[in-house]
């Protein structure tokens, strides 16, 4: 129903918030941590971290913008099903003026117009799935790609940098990447059985 996909969406969209608000309590540690090791002035650090902030902050604003269009999809079709429903289609009110509404006919046209209009949402839902995982990538490929930068300026600046240390920024780039991407996965999967459910 559409409230649950409204509550959905709205779930969604908390979820996100809470992601980069985590995100970034986790890198002003990280950030700390170098401060008191000496391997960044508290200025460098400031920099840092507003400058990701700024990131994320597009980077979330990108997601919300992606779970906006999807919902605002969702919510076309629901409207689109119950005209259908209603029978204020064209074809079936022809249909319902020559056989009745409890025909076969009737019903066979019924049943196809909604298959058709899930068949159009789902694939809808997709491109709108697959738009924003690109964006969301692009937006995690280029944190980790900055993480990597950082990681190499330091070793520079400051000496060598531990094998463990630059395995740790790895895990943590894949776990930014897996973070962003499965949420959206599977908010897709929930609004496609959703309308699946539906029908």
């Amino acid at each position: 129903t559409k409230a649950k996909t409204d509550q959905l969406f709205a779930s969604m969209s908390k979820s996100v918030d809470k992601y980069y608000a985590d995100k970034e309590k986790k890198a002003q540690k990280d950030l700390q941590q170098l401060v008191k090791q000496g391997m960044l002035t508290q200025a460098e650090a400031d920099k840092r971290l507003k400058k990701m902030q700024q990131a994320d902050q597009r980077e979330a604003n990108e997601r919300k913008k992606s779970l906006d269009k999807m919902q605002k999809d969702t919510n076309a079709h629901y409207l689109r099903l119950e005209a259908i429903q209603n029978g204020s289609n064209a074809k079936l009110q022809k249909i319902a003026q020559k056989y009745g509404t409890d025909s076969k006919k009737y019903q066979d046209a019924l049943h196809k117009a909604l298959e058709k209009e899930n068949k159009r949402y789902s694939e809808q839902l997709a491109r709108d799935q697959m738009n924003a995982n690109g964006k969301v990538t692009k937006s995690v490929s280029k944190g980790a790609d900055e993480q990597r930068k950082i990681l190499q300026k330091l070793s520079k600046d400051k000496g060598k940098l531990s094998l463990q240390d630059l395995k740790q920024t790895e895990k943590d780039a894949k776990k930014q990447y897996e973070a962003a991407v499965k949420p959206a996965q599977k908010a897709r999967d929930d609004i496609i059985k959703a309308a699946k459910d539906k029908h």
